[in-house]
């Protein structure tokens, strides 16, 4: 081999070898898993595949999640709806309309178990200040007009003192679950007057015997 040809090939052995010592160093510094690779380019048919799986678990799969947060998220909020349904539902199913019941500073009663052929007229409420007004239809058609009022605070009724300030023949005692209660005129009207602890209630009962009074007086059961 004449000189010139081994010069050249020292020459390519050491462009070579310094190729290769490149090489490793461009490995220690960026390692294979480093590496930007080309991205892949799918088939069609791989793509459809891709997606189809895609919707499937969108609508089937059910995300994992914890039985504290299930119940912070879905079951209470459902408790505070059905009590807040319910609440409404009591309130407006009331026998007293809600309209008349509103801004009343006592507590209010209702008829609850009158005698057969009397009831109440639901179309008859109505309120003068503080004051709430009803009927009870009876099976001689003549109404009984109820009114309900806060128990006055400069009037004593616990003994029921007759409007002359006499006992008079006609009057009529009686306890009820509700109060205590006197039937007796009040000028030309036969009135049954019962009181609770709050609540005065009075009862236009004319027309009607002592006996009728009491039944309807005994009805009374607060709200």
């Amino acid at each position: 081999m004449d000189p010139q040809s081994l010069e050249d090939r020292l020459r390519a052995l050491e462009q070579e070898l310094s190729i290769a010592k490149a090489e490793k160093q461009h490995r220690r510094i960026f390692p294979r898993w480093l590496a930007i690779s080309k991205p892949q380019t799918r088939s069609p048919a791989h793509q459809r595949k891709h997606r189809l799986w895609f919707f499937r678990n969108l609508f089937t799969r059910t995300p994992r999640i914890s039985t504290k947060r299930f119940f912070l998220l879905f079951v209470v909020p459902l408790l505070l709806l059905a009590g807040g349904v319910g609440a409404w539902i009591v309130t407006q199913t009331k026998p007293i309309p809600a309209r008349y019941r509103q801004g009343l500073n006592y507590p209010l009663y209702y008829p609850a178990n009158l005698p057969n052929g009397y009831g109440v007229d639901p179309t008859s409420f109505r309120r003068v200040d503080q004051v709430l007004i009803f009927h009870i239809t009876t099976p001689s058609d003549k109404p009984i007009t109820v009114s309900e009022q806060h128990m006055p605070s400069d009037l004593d009724l616990s003994q029921h003192p007759s409007p002359a300030g006499i006992p008079t023949p006609d009057q009529d005692n009686f306890t009820t679950s509700a109060g205590t209660a006197q039937t007796s005129f009040w000028g030309s009207n036969f009135v049954t007057s019962l009181v609770t602890p709050n609540t005065w209630i009075i009862i236009n009962v004319s027309g009607y015997t002592k006996e009728q009074a009491e039944l309807i007086a005994q009805s009374f059961r607060p709200l």
